[in-house]
């Protein structure tokens, strides 16, 4: 089809000319036989001629602003493209950096439940492992964590039916040691004495016992005697006490040391009350395989061995205090 403004040939579908994007009108195919156009007719041709140069700036300036718009919506679309791949990866910056800390503050925490396990105190370990599961609960330490618990629970288990066991033997002990014990009363002081039914009821006998003193008022307390017997005065001025590899030395105060001649027998006595010093002497004493004891004067000094039924009825006497209510 050709224009009618530039007589451009175009294809007929087309609307609007290649060349000048004028507006396409169908040409009639008929000779035009109509009479010459006059003066008034051409100037009614200049007018129709005019309004369609009008019609084809309008049609063509929309186009314009058309393009335009389009292209405008074009880089709104292309900005707000941007804006969402810049957010998609500050957002998966964003759950690296909390997965990496993430996996910090697990391991962290996995490392303190870690030291409390080694150092036995399950309890502090349960605590760290819950809030380690219930905070990361995806984590494949939370798994871990999990069985660690399991074991856990077992090992309380069975740690604390080894106590019961081990009370129950220690409270049968205790009761045997308690009904070997004799007993008697002091009514002037409102105590009663419990000594082990090995240990010498005479004064004038050599031993190295303790014993124990309960009040009415419910005190209990652990007393230590050393009893020496000689054919001479010693004057004992202190006790030197070798416990296999141990070596202890306790000096008295004049005052602790009680002197008596009963019948040609030279007595020399300590009595004084079972401190935590002179406790660890005796424990070691009855843990011992041999004892010496020296007891040393100003001139002389005298050894003997403490007997094996000696070192029994010093454990015995320890197993009837805590019978009794006492703690050591």
């Amino acid at each position: 089809m050709k224009c009618l403004k530039c007589e451009k040939d175009n294809d007929d579908t087309s609307e609007y000319c290649v060349a000048c994007e004028a507006p396409l009108l169908a040409q009639p195919t008929t000779i035009d036989t109509s009479p010459p156009i006059s003066e008034s007719d051409s100037s009614l041709a200049d007018t129709s001629m005019a309004g369609s140069d009008f019609s084809e700036k309008k049609t063509f300036w929309r186009k314009i602003v058309g393009f335009r718009s389009k292209t405008r919506w074009m880089v709104l679309a292309s900005l707000v493209c941007g804006l969402i791949i810049i957010a998609v990866i500050v957002l998966k910056s964003n759950l690296y950096q909390s997965a990496g800390q993430n996996t910090v503050a697990v391991a962290k925490m996995y490392q303190e439940a870690d030291g409390f396990l080694k150092g036995k105190n399950y309890g502090k370990a349960q605590q760290v492992l819950n809030d380690l599961i219930q905070r990361y609960p995806d984590s494949s330490e939370a798994a871990q964590a999990k069985a660690i618990l399991t074991q856990i629970d077992t090992v309380v288990r069975q740690e604390e039916e080894a106590k019961a066991q081990e009370a129950a033997i220690k409270k049968a002990k205790q009761s045997a040691a308690l009904s070997m014990m004799r007993s008697r009363y002091d009514e002037a002081k409102n105590v009663t004495w419990y000594h082990a039914s090995s240990t010498t009821q005479y004064r004038n006998d050599t031993d190295f016992y303790i014993y124990i003193g309960k009040y009415n008022t419910g005190n209990i307390e652990l007393k230590f005697r050393i009893q020496f017997c000689n054919d001479n005065w010693i004057n004992i001025k202190r006790y030197v006490i070798k416990a296999d590899e141990q070596t202890f030395a306790i000096i008295p105060n004049s005052s602790d040391i009680k002197r008596e001649a009963l019948g040609g027998i030279y007595v020399e006595s300590m009595d004084v009350l079972l401190d935590a010093d002179k406790c660890k002497v005796v424990k070691a004493v009855a843990a011992s395989n041999k004892t010496i004891l020296r007891v040393e004067g100003d001139k002389y000094y005298k050894d003997r061995v403490i007997s094996a039924e000696e070192k029994n009825a010093i454990q015995n006497i320890l197993l009837a205090y805590e019978a009794l209510g006492g703690t050591n």
